[in-house]
C-alpha cells in the first residue's frame, strides 16, 4: 500500500502566527480592549483598593478612641461594602464580553482555515492525512482561546497587580518597594529560564505519548494480521518499549516541574518573611502604622498567588503557539494548482449533461 507522505514545514516565525490571528481579532478589537479595561479595573478595586480601605479601617481603630473613630469607621465600611459589589460587577461584565469576543473570533478562525484549505489541489489532500489536517485546524483555533485566556487572566492581571503593589509600597515604605521590585525581577527571570527547559521536556513527553497512541492505533487496525501470524509477543515487546520511553520522558517532565514548584515555594517564602520583617522594622521606627503592616501581608499574599501560576501560563502559551505554528505552516504552503491570472473567460453557458 502506498504510504502517504507527511509534510514537515519549516519553522514558522512568531510574527507569522500572530499575523494569521490578527484578521479575525481585528473585527472585534473594541471588545478585546474593553475586556482588558474591565478586568483591569476589577483587579484594581478588588486587589488594591479593597485592602487599602481595610488598612484605613485598622488605622482608625488602633489610633483613636471608639467615640472619635466610629464615624470614620462607618464611612470606610460603606466604601468597603460598595467596593465588594462594584468590582464583582466589573468581573461579570468582563466575563460576558470575553465569551462574546472568543466565540466570534474562533468562528472567524474556523472559516479562515476552511477557506484557505479548500483552495489546495487533490494532490495536497492525497499527500496529507485528512485526520491530521483536521486535528491541526482544531489546534490552531483552540490555541487562540488558550493564548487569550493566559493573556487576560495571568499576564495582564499580574502586570496590574505588580504595578499597583509597587506603587503602594513606594508610597508607604520605599525600602520595601525596592526589595519587592528586585524580588519580582529575579523571580520572573528565573521562572522564565526554567520554563524554557520545562517546555523541552513537555514536548518530548507529548511526542512520546503520540508514538504510544499511534502504536496502539496501528495494532488495533491490524489486529487480524497480528493474530493470524502470531505476532502478539513481538508487538507486546514493541508496545512495552514505547510505553517505557513515555515513562522516562514523562518522569523527566513531571519531576522537573516538581523542582520548579520547590523553587517557587522557596522564593515566595523569602518574599513573605523578608517583606514582613521590613514592614515590622518600619512600624517599630514609626514610619508606618499597624494597618500598613497588615496591608503589606495582604498585598504580598495576593501578588504571590497571582504569580504562582505565571510559569504554567508561559508553558501553555508556548505550547499553543507551537500548535498554531503547524497549521500556519500549512496555510502558507504554495498551491499546487493556481488559477490563471487573469482567468480565462468561460465559454460555457449551460451546465447540462
Amino acid at each position: 500500500m502506498k504510504q502517504k507522505k507527511k509534510n514537515r514545514p519549516n519553522h514558522v516565525p512568531l510574527t507569522l502566527v500572530l499575523a494569521e490571528f490578527w484578521p479575525a481579532i481585528r473585527r472585534y478589537w473594541l471588545s478585546g480592549i474593553l475586556i482588558l479595561v474591565l478586568y483591569g479595573v476589577a483587579s484594581i478595586l478588588q486587589d488594591l483598593a479593597l485592602p487599602y480601605v481595610l488598612k484605613l479601617i485598622i488605622d482608625s481603630i488602633t489610633l483613636g478612641s471608639i467615640e472619635t473613630a466610629w464615624p470614620t469607621v462607618v464611612t470606610l465600611f460603606i466604601w468597603f461594602a460598595a467596593l465588594h459589589f462594584v468590582f464583582r460587577a466589573f468581573w461579570r461584565v468582563g466575563d460576558f464580553l470575553i465569551v462574546y469576543f472568543q466565540i466570534h473570533v474562533m468562528r472567524a478562525l474556523d472559516n479562515q482555515c476552511f477557506s484557505k484549505l479548500q483552495l489546495h489541489s487533490y494532490k495536497f489532500f492525497g499527500d496529507n492525512f485528512v485526520g491530521s489536517l483536521v486535528t491541526k485546524a482544531r489546534r490552531f483555533v483552540n490555541a487562540f482561546e488558550t493564548i487569550h485566556d493566559q493573556l487576560a487572566f495571568n499576564f495582564w492581571l499580574s502586570f496590574i497587580q505588580l504595578t499597583g503593589v509597587t506603587i503602594i509600597f513606594w508610597l508607604e515604605l520605599p525600602k520595601l518597594a525596592l526589595f519587592f521590585l528586585a524580588w519580582t525581577v529575579v523571580y520572573l527571570g528565573i521562572t522564565f529560564y526554567l520554563m524554557r527547559y520545562q517546555i523541552r521536556f513537555d514536548l518530548a513527553s507529548a511526542a512520546a505519548s503520540s508514538r504510544v497512541t499511534g502504536r496502539l492505533a496501528d495494532v488495533m487496525t491490524n489486529v487480524i494480521n497480528l493474530k493470524v501470524f502470531s505476532a502478539g509477543r513481538r508487538e507486546s515487546k514493541a508496545y512495552w518499549d514505547v510505553t517505557t520511553d513515555l515513562l522516562n520522558k514523562r518522569s523527566k517532565s513531571w519531576y522537573f516541574h516538581m523542582w520548579i514548584l520547590v523553587y517557587q515555594a522557596t522564593a515566595v517564602a523569602i518574599l513573605e518573611v523578608v517583606g514582613m520583617w521590613i514592614a515590622l522594622i518600619g512600624w517599630q521606627r514609626g514610619l508606618i502604622t499597624a494597618g500598613t503592616v497588615v496591608l503589606v501581608q495582604v498585598l504580598i499574599a495576593k501578588v504571590t498567588g497571582q504569580l504562582w501560576n505565571i510559569g504554567r501560563a508561559m508553558t501553555r502559551v508556548i505550547k499553543s503557539l507551537s500548535d498554531a505554528e503547524e497549521m500556519v505552516a500549512i496555510l502558507h504552503q504554495p498551491l499546487d494548482v493556481r488559477d490563471a491570472s487573469p482567468p480565462i473567460p468561460s465559454k460555457m453557458t449551460d451546465g447540462l449533461i
